[in-house]
């Protein structure tokens, strides 16, 4: 498929249905050993290419579609892009309000939500796809916090998933577990890894491997039969408690969405978890750098970079480009193209260095953006939301050390007369934030942490806040 995007068009279903009756999906609302094959997604495909012309739905319209991980919503996404249809992924733990605000302000038609999918059957067949017209759009954080859609084409996806098999290659018996949100690239970039190679998608509705008082864990169930897996430490923590007879025969598991303390990465081998760290970015349609099945790389290194990207460092910060690169922001009036410097290349934000061979180490962000549990934390965003509360006259979040996630968000907060009553603060928060970016502890601000000028002390802040923890 990939020799193919040179083209100028590329039929999608015909590429699904070429890969013949072999399980293509599988997911924990099936029993164990069912899913659907390449064949029967092409007939889906079919059924919703059918539907959306009963929408009035043509290429190129925006959609949002907000649902949990299952088989159907991957189902769902390959009907999508054989229509050729633009949509909004958002996350299902993005509260309601500014998720409508969002689909609203961005102009994106009809939002799906998991209720209004299933699997229906159709033989319609869809025009060939220009694969450089947008095809996602996906939420991350800008510089300020602020969410953003990034935009990718089918080309993008299809690119990334190309170098990934270069690094690791990918047999028709393989079986990727998706134990992270379809709604974010590290999720997504799995279905079209899959379809390049035949190999089966594994679909986790819940992927945090936990088997707590909040219910039983789909990924638990699925995890025997996968031979592929992506997680991000949080998750790599919990796996090396899990019982090598459960984990089944697993041959690769990346570890992204932030860089994993080495000690962490020997404790997974020495489990026998075949564990390769990954540096990646939304913008850049997943995985940048990868370590290689047996390469050994210094302490703390992401690998090398993979085929159709490019990486450098200026000014000791990494910038990107390639055939990976995203082609620029969502707005109301159509995609913005990224603020790229002269030789196409974007800077990440991330800090790092390159050694003689060309391995890459990061280590750091340039700005104050942190990494809990995979997840990226603004604490602007943070900020604006306790500030918006009459009882906060400052707030001020800064992250923690957390054994589990890596990091977690404290707040510093100055409170203007009164304390803010905690159960109004809490449902604010609820309101406009996911339950991942909620403070876990809030301290009181202490004397000049924040200037005349209404600049806070974040490395003072920082450092009280770790204090507090150890204590």
């Amino acid at each position: 498929m990939v020799d193919r995007l040179n083209s100028g068009r590329i039929d999608l279903m015909a590429s699904i249905g070429a890969n013949g009756a072999s399980i293509a999906l599988a997911g924990a609302e099936h029993r164990p050993g069912e899913g659907i094959s390449y064949r029967r997604l092409a007939e889906a495909a079919g059924g919703w290419v059918e539907r959306f012309r009963d929408y009035g739905l043509t290429p190129g319209s925006r959609i949002a579609v907000q649902a949990e991980n299952s088989t159907v919503l991957a189902a769902f996404l390959y009907g999508v892009w054989c229509a050729g249809l633009f949509p909004l992924l958002q996350s299902p733990l993005l509260p309601a309000p500014p998720a409508r605000a969002m689909v609203a302000e961005l102009r994106c038609g009809p939002p799906f939500t998991g209720a209004d999918l299933d699997l229906p059957s159709g033989s319609a067949r869809a025009a060939p796809l220009d694969p450089a017209a947008p095809a996602t759009a996906l939420l991350t954080s800008g510089s300020t916090g602020s969410p953003r859609a990034v935009v990718h084409s089918l080309a993008n996806h299809l690119y990334s998933a190309a170098g990934s098999a270069a690094n690791l290659p990918l047999d028709r018996d393989d079986r990727w577990l998706a134990a992270l949100p379809l709604s974010h690239v590290s999720g997504l970039s799995i279905l079209f890894r899959c379809l390049l190679a035949g190999a089966t998608a594994l679909i986790a509705r819940s992927g945090s491997f936990r088997s707590d008082r909040r219910g039983a864990d789909d990924a638990w169930e699925l995890l025997p039969q996968a031979t592929r897996l992506s997680v991000v430490p949080a998750q790599l923590r919990r796996l090396i408690e899990v019982p090598a007879e459960r984990r089944g025969g697993l041959r690769s598991v990346l570890v992204g969405g932030q860089a994993p303390a080495p000690a962490l990465l020997a404790r997974a081998r020495d489990a026998g978890i075949p564990a390769l760290p990954t540096y990646g970015c939304t913008e850049m349609a997943s995985q940048v750098a990868t370590a290689a099945l047996g390469a050994e790389l210094p302490l703390g290194a992401s690998g090398s970079v993979l085929p159709h990207r490019r990486l450098r460092i200026r000014d000791g910060q990494i910038e990107v480009g390639g055939d990976t690169l995203f082609a620029g922001y969502l707005s109301a009036d159509g995609v913005e193209p990224p603020p790229l410097a002269p030789g196409g290349w974007f800077r990440t934000g991330d800090c790092g260095h390159l050694d003689a061979g060309g391995v890459l180490t990061v280590t750091g962000r340039a700005d104050g953006m942190f990494v809990s549990g995979g997840e990226n934390i603004h604490p602007q965003e943070i900020e604006e939301v306790l500030g918006a509360h009459p009882a906060v006259a400052v707030a001020v979040v800064v992250p923690a050390p957390d054994p589990e996630f890596g990091s977690r968000p404290v707040a510093f907060v100055e409170p203007g007369g009164v304390r803010p009553p905690a159960d109004e603060i809490e449902a604010l928060l609820a309101e406009r934030l996911p339950r991942f970016k909620h403070p876990v502890r809030y301290l009181p601000m202490p004397a000049g942490a924040v200037t005349p000028a209404g600049k806070p002390d974040r490395a003072r802040l920082t450092e009280l806040a770790r204090a507090r923890t150890d204590a």
